[in-house]
């Protein structure tokens, strides 16, 4: 029975589509705010079965990677003051 007891993403070694909420919990964002995304065609990818709206963990990973901002840093590394800094 133990094999039943396995979700079959445990057994063909995937992971399973996450709920909204999952989503949401995982980005640290409200569900309003992937709802609202969703409605813009903004943020992560999504699935659709019928109603039910899913996030693939490899979609959220991708999401998190494409938003991520580089630093602009001089040539010996360190970061270099803002225009305000700079003019006073």
């Amino acid at each position: 029975h133990k094999v039943q007891n396995q979700s079959l993403d445990q057994l063909n070694g995937t992971q399973r589509a996450l709920t909204e909420v999952q989503a949401a919990n995982w980005l640290g964002l409200a569900v309003a705010t992937l709802r609202a995304w969703r409605h813009r065609n903004i943020g992560p990818r999504f699935v659709r079965f019928g109603r039910a709206v899913r996030y693939l963990p490899i979609d959220i990973e991708g999401f998190i990677a494409e938003s991520r901002v580089d630093r602009q840093d001089d040539s010996d590394g360190r970061p270099q003051p803002s225009a305000d800094a700079a003019a006073a």
